[in-house]
């Protein structure tokens, strides 16, 4: 049976993707971390997110070509919305601006939400 969808809901259910968090620093060592929703297994080791090119987030992956994604649990979304409602040239370090005490990821050492996968 066919059933009209929203726009809203179609995004959602063509989107497919886990909420997740991308942390990025740029070239003058501004950490950054965004929350993004476009993204999906591309392949066994890959994945696909899509940015605007106007995120600060983008500019520091062009910049450097770090970047960690980490995967943030239920309990975080207070934090996750937080800074989703911010840009990083806007705010700084978004870390700093949101009060969020950091962990650094394993091998590239940016900093990330705490607890995260």
């Amino acid at each position: 049976m066919y059933k009209k969808l929203s726009t809203r809901t179609a995004n959602r259910l063509l989107c497919g993707g886990q909420i997740i968090n991308i942390s990025s620093v740029s070239a003058d060592g501004v950490s950054d971390v965004m929350t993004a929703a476009w993204n999906c297994p591309y392949d066994a080791d890959q994945v696909l997110i899509v940015l605007d090119r106007g995120h600060t987030t983008t500019a520091n992956i062009l910049d450097n070509g770090k970047f960690v994604i980490s995967i943030p649990s239920e309990d975080d979304i207070s934090v996750i919305n937080k800074v989703g409602a911010a840009h990083g040239r806007d705010v700084g370090d978004k870390f700093a601006w949101a009060g969020i005490e950091s962990d650094k990821s394993q091998v590239l050492g940016l900093k990330v939400i705490p607890n995260a996968l």
